[in-house]
């Protein structure tokens, strides 16, 4: 009877358990879910993680498992004072767990080498060039390679626009303390560090707009650090980039007539 109560016990505890971690999930819903991946880059990554998660967790199991198994079938009996019997080993056993664990590594150890090797690859020349600028606290995006008005082109404050199926590049700093840049459903987290310039790539699969934010604490504002990239059609984007062309222009154009008018 004691047995059969320790048993439901357990079960009602992971039970208990389960339902807490599920609770916070929000599979499909959430912006920020990294496991509902848009891009190349974060379906690399959701795999490469799945592929070491599943045989972690079925080991876990066994040993968690083991360890109660073991606890409740030879616990001490009551009246028994008798020591338990005394082994010293079981080669098949301890051959077993030294053997497979190292063949399972080198399984895993294949294609994780392949996908770190994938994603930590220049994308090259074809690449969106894109510079980021990590502050207290907001994210500023420009565009190197994109002319507008004499300067590169600057979106709005914390909203970065990219074509689907183009590979961004990245260039990434900050100017102050260090931030790290993370887009959950395009990629992996990269930090933003003074004085130095770290580089990554994504590609967004689908259109749509992706939310990301400062993971590193910066500062009081670290919560308000967000950011918003904006995947789209490659002929939507390129027509963004003509309409900030010319608007850059117009503001040019009128500020050179605002400084004749006054040299005047």
């Amino acid at each position: 009877m004691g047995r059969i109560r320790i048993v439901r016990v357990v079960f009602l505890a992971l039970l208990l358990l389960s339902a807490i971690l599920l609770s916070g999930c929000e599979y499909f819903s959430s912006p920020q879910n990294t496991f509902n991946p848009g891009g190349t880059v974060a379906q690399q990554q959701k795999d490469d993680f799945l592929l070491v998660m599943w045989p972690s967790l079925v080991v876990g199991l066994i040993v968690i498992f083991g360890i109660l198994f073991i606890a409740v079938r030879f616990r001490r009996k009551p009246g028994d004072p008798s020591l338990p019997k005394q082994i010293h080993g079981n080669t098949a056993l301890e051959l077993s767990w030294t053997v497979i664990p190292i063949i399972l590594l080198a399984v895993i150890a294949v294609p994780t080498v392949e996908g770190i090797r994938t994603l930590s690859r220049d994308p090259g020349e074809g690449a969106l060039q894109v510079k980021v600028t990590g502050v207290q606290w907001a994210w500023l995006f420009e565009y190197p390679d994109i002319d507008a008005g004499g300067a590169p082109l600057t979106p709005p404050v914390g909203e970065l626009r990219i074509p689907v199926g183009q590979d961004v590049r990245f260039e990434i700093h900050s100017t102050d303390v260090n931030h790290s840049f993370w887009v959950p459903k395009l990629a992996g987290k990269t930090d933003a560090i003074n004085n130095h310039v770290n580089h990554m790539w994504f590609r967004a699969d689908e259109a749509g707009e992706y939310s990301g934010q400062c993971a590193e604490f910066c500062g009081l504002d670290h919560y308000n650090m967000r950011m918003t990239v904006i995947a789209m059609p490659p002929q939507e984007f390129d027509a963004w980039v003509a309409e900030q062309q010319s608007a850059a222009r117009q503001r040019a154009g009128d500020g050179e007539e605002q400084l004749a008018s006054n040299g005047e």
